[in-house]
């Protein structure tokens, strides 16, 4: 059985330490796409670009790449999966076909809290309980199938990085690794 041949869209502590439990699990990752450093943010977070680099993987961060080019270099590398972990932007329809099996990402607190930074409104909310989804992508967010989830009883998480921290280590390797 040949291994899982996965794309993934990453960014910021979640998508390293997503990215890291991918490796981990001995997916073959032929590409990663993050975000460019913006030199007007204090990076106080890991870098995926420097991860994957440790790991001799080819990492672009495009400053707008545009569909049609993405949508290549997908068509020809034929992942089984992608995987968007704290990608800055939604990822449109044809980049989403274009895995085999389905494009997921890991969500912070699904279905409750939506969108982006969703565990920034579950702790101010008073949230006893937290965690991490992973869903099927569609074109609209937060919309797709559940795959997995993990809840962690959010007494000693109090900032958006404590939940960060113990839920996206987890990611990937829940349950739903052994659909890989």
């Amino acid at each position: 059985m040949s291994r899982a041949r996965a794309v993934v869209f990453a960014h910021h502590d979640v998508g390293v330490r997503c990215l890291k439990a991918l490796i981990s699990a001995g997916v073959e990752i032929p590409l990663v796409v993050t975000v460019r450093d913006d030199p007007r943010e204090t990076q106080w977070y890991a870098s995926v670009a420097a991860t994957a680099g440790e790991h001799g993987l080819t990492v672009i961060a495009p400053a707008e790449a545009s569909e049609s080019q993405l949508e290549r270099a997908l068509a020809k590398l034929q992942p089984d999966f992608i995987f968007s972990f704290y990608y800055r932007s939604l990822l449109a329809a044809p980049l989403l076909a274009a895995a085999r099996h389905g494009a997921s990402t890991a969500r912070l607190v699904l279905p409750k809290f939506r969108g982006r930074a969703p565990v920034n409104w579950a702790i101010p909310k008073g949230e006893r309980e937290t965690g991490a989804t992973l869903h099927y992508m569609v074109e609209r967010a937060d919309a797709g199938d559940i795959v997995d989830q993990l809840a962690v009883p959010s007494c000693r998480m109090t900032t958006p990085r404590s939940v960060a921290k113990v839920t996206s280590g987890r990611g990937p390797s829940w349950r739903a690794r052994s659909r890989l």
